[in-house]
């Protein structure tokens, strides 16, 4: 049971209450600040991160590129291989790409074997200019990768 004090501000309310053995009320509701004002949604927030990361790690890994930073963080950054246009579509979507480093990833299909069964039925690897029907066999194996970064904010 709460005291209530004509003309008190709302914190010697509290005071009094609490002097007297009221129980103590709970915060604000969720959703709202101490203040009770509605928290708002601005333009360039963690919601927003999150959506365009979302979009951006979608069109990067349709293009065999992988998103290596958390979701929703303002820093975007990604590997691909050497020599793959994703950074170059992605500067002329409006982003400035800049390459960081170069790192290493395991594929499940790395290396890629490329063969023929000879008459004696020993494998031979298929020269260049060869018709002869070739057999693939792919391996699990370590790849060098190209690292980027960018803004989302931009």
């Amino acid at each position: 049971m709460l005291l209530r004090v004509p003309g008190a501000r709302p914190t010697c309310v509290r005071l009094i209450g609490l002097l007297i053995g009221a129980p103590r009320r709970h915060s604000a509701p969720t959703g709202f600040c101490r203040t009770r004002r509605p928290h708002v949604v601005r333009a360039g927030t963690v919601a927003d991160l999150k959506d365009r990361f979302d979009e951006i790690n979608q069109l990067i890994s349709e293009r065999q590129g992988w998103v290596t930073s958390v979701r929703g963080a303002p820093e975007l950054r990604f590997e691909c291989l050497p020599g793959s246009p994703l950074p170059d579509e992605l500067r002329e979507a409006g982003y400035e790409v800049s390459e960081t480093d170069e790192g290493e990833r395991i594929l499940p299909a790395g290396l890629v074997e490329r063969f023929i069964v000879g008459h004696d039925g020993e494998r031979k690897l298929v020269t260049e200019g060869s018709t002869r029907l070739a057999q693939v066999l792919t391996h699990a194996g370590i790849v060098k990768v190209m690292r980027h970064v960018f803004e989302l904010t931009t």
